[in-house]
């Protein structure tokens, strides 16, 4: 079965089988993102001021949800992140019955609870950034502190040490994005909110971090390159899939507001920029590059609103309507309204995959669930993953490219151009409620499929369901 659905997946770019219209029907509305974490997802902490709010955003239909509502933050850029190996968002805030002055770091699980990291309590910290083991790097806030430091895989508190051994690396960093291919952290720092510079006071500066295989020193010496002026400040850094990474700046006076060149590029290896796309006159309080919309997606402060751009676009980019305010409803210029997107599958996997939508029930008031295991990266073997179905039931893997909703055996049919259909069968005892289910191992190789997203969503036949049928949810993925 791998094989077949190997060799189907690597011609879909040739290969169309059937054509859904969608004349006469209206999709659903999306639900909130309440459910389990979905790789690409959008967090924005948000406002800055009173009633403070982290919110999760599913990029691809604008559908928000408050995630958790803390007591106050700590920190600045880079003062949450998603940790794959802690399996939540990290982020440096406090929590009742601790006071607002009380921050800690924080696992914050999808349903909004929290548990609280040991160490570093009472503690203010920004720059953080999870590896691909465990380890969770950052710097404490403090203008003119150049020491990083960084927990283990068991929460263990440790100072990343210069080449020798002896001594803590000196660097000051406002934000920070792990290289994965280098073993490097890539940081940024801006003239004015940090006391070191490339030797270029009119600039601000991109650091280059080159790590030990253990990650507890540096295995070479930071090198840094002066970009952008100093009349603006960066905002953030993300992975391109590519392998570059996207540095946002945004202005800090009239001046810095009217500098069109807010998105570089930068290679990790060379510290070598090029511009990305230009931005119009805009008060920028995060950007991130969004693998779910191949596009970068700004926070305009100005007018508290996501607008994304593409490669070389240039103006006031593309709206990206949020179903719940974000901001504060001010301008004003401040980092601490950052934005990260979730990555779930860890930085070494830029491609993607998420469930969408909701299924059927069969047999026994069960949905069948259909989900990924791995990352679906280009030479990578991952898996689909299939249960919930009544026992040894036949089936299909309906397999196709864009999302809609279309009634469907008294379901939701979520594919919107149908490209191929695979005949499957769940094993487990027959007739018995839940018992069927199928692991499939993926293998993509063609890398003329990078950067497609594919919607795949299985069937099968289920004398319980309406029609005779169950369905489960559908399932996106996206390779690099």
């Amino acid at each position: 079965m791998s094989t077949r659905l190997l060799s189907t997946l690597t011609t879909l770019t040739t290969r169309t089988l059937l054509t859904v219209a969608l004349a006469g029907f209206t999709a659903p509305s999306a639900a909130s993102q309440t459910g389990p974490f979905q790789d690409g997802e959008l967090l924005i902490r948000n406002p800055n001021g009173s009633s403070p709010k982290l919110i999760r955003v599913e990029p691809s239909t604008g559908q928000a949800a408050v995630l958790i509502e803390p007591g106050g933050w700590g920190g600045w850029a880079d003062s949450m992140v998603y940790d794959p190996h802690r399996g939540g968002v990290v982020a440096c805030i406090s929590l009742p019955p601790d006071p607002f002055t009380g921050y800690r770091l924080w696992v914050i699980d999808s349903d909004g609870s929290a548990v609280a990291i040991p160490a570093l309590f009472g503690v203010v910290v920004h720059s953080l950034e999870p590896t691909v083991d465990g380890r969770l790097y950052f710097q404490r806030s403090g203008f003119g502190n150049t020491t990083l430091e960084y927990l283990d895989a068991a929460n263990q508190l440790h100072v990343l040490m210069d080449e020798t051994g002896l001594a803590p690396a000196a660097v000051e960093v406002e934000h920070l994005v792990y290289d994965p291919v280098g073993n490097v952290l890539i940081g940024s720092a801006s003239s004015g909110w940090s006391s070191g510079s490339c030797g270029d006071p009119t600039m601000n500066t991109i650091w280059r971090i080159p790590l030990s295989a253990d990650g507890s020193q540096l295995s070479g010496p930071v090198t840094c390159t002066p970009l952008a002026a100093s009349s603006l400040n960066s905002m953030s850094l993300s992975r391109l899939p590519n392998g570059r990474i996207l540095a946002t700046y945004a202005g800090t006076n009239p001046f810095g507001f009217t500098i069109h060149e807010k998105m570089w590029s930068i290679d990790p290896a060379t510290l070598g920029a090029v511009l990305w796309a230009e931005s119009d006159l805009a008060d920028i309080n995060a950007g991130v590059y969004s693998t779910r919309l191949d596009r970068a997606v700004l926070f305009y402060d100005t007018t508290n609103e996501l607008r994304t751009y593409a490669q070389g676009q240039g103006g006031g980019g593309t709206p990206l309507p949020v179903s719940l305010p974000i901001g504060d409803g001010t301008t004003g210029f401040s980092p601490a309204d950052n934005m990260v997107q979730l990555d779930v599958l860890g930085p070494g996997c830029i491609g993607y995959t998420a469930n969408h939508g909701v299924g059927l029930a069969g047999t026994g008031g069960l949905v069948p669930t259909f989900g990924a295991v791995g990352c679906p990266d280009i030479g990578e073997t991952w898996s689909l993953s299939i249960g919930q179905v009544v026992g040894g039931a036949p089936g299909v893997i309906f397999v196709g490219l864009g999302v809609t909703a279309l009634p469907f055996k008294g379901g939701t049919f979520y594919i919107d151009t149908l490209l191929l259909t695979l005949g499957i069968a769940v094993g487990g005892t027959p007739g018995v409620a839940g018992a069927g289910s199928l692991n499939l191992p993926v293998l993509i190789t063609d890398p003329n499929l990078a950067g497609i997203e594919f919607v795949l969503q299985t069937g099968f036949q289920d004398a319980a369901g309406p029609s005779n049928a169950s369905l489960s949810n559908a399932l996106r993925f996206k390779a690099f």
